[in-house]
């Protein structure tokens, strides 16, 4: 089982849906360093965006999931990704189907929550010039007829 991280004096603190949420500083490093192949420091801050985003709510939708068995949770990203952390001993009550649902609802969360973030990126490349060119045609490609043109 991971552990969360001790705190730093430069973590993001800020809270989401009722969820504390930290940011540990490796998170931005092993961002920057992912995305540095993108190019351009608009690509890398666009794709910085998109990590950050995906991670939250893939550990969105673990803590979601655990608030709706009566677990309370808080959220880190670090430089591994993200933990949604429960703060009771409660967790250790679930049943195992409840255990395998929490988990589950990580993926299904950004599966669930892509059909909205890839209509908000093919509104951006339509009003940005063509950023967003090589999505749009994944989009198409996968038959998403959803467009904001």
């Amino acid at each position: 089982m991971f552990q969360p991280l001790p705190s730093t004096r430069y973590d993001l603190n800020f809270s989401i849906f009722g969820f504390d949420v930290r940011v540990h500083p490796l998170f931005w490093v092993i961002g920057i360093l992912l995305g540095y192949s993108a190019g351009s420091l608009e690509r890398i801050a666009i794709w910085i965006i998109v990590l950050f985003v995906s991670i939250l709510i893939h550990e969105l939708g673990h803590s979601f999931m655990m608030r709706r068995f009566g677990v309370d949770s808080f959220i880190i990203l670090y430089h591994l990704g993200g933990l949604a952390v429960p703060r009771s001993a409660r967790r250790a009550q679930l049943t195992w189907v409840e255990n395998i649902l929490i988990s589950l609802a990580g993926p299904f969360a950004v599966c669930s929550g892509r059909c909205g973030f890839g209509r908000l990126a093919v509104w951006f490349h339509t009003h940005s010039g063509g950023l967003f060119a090589i999505g749009r045609q994944h989009c198409q490609q996968h038959g998403s007829h959803h467009f904001v043109d």
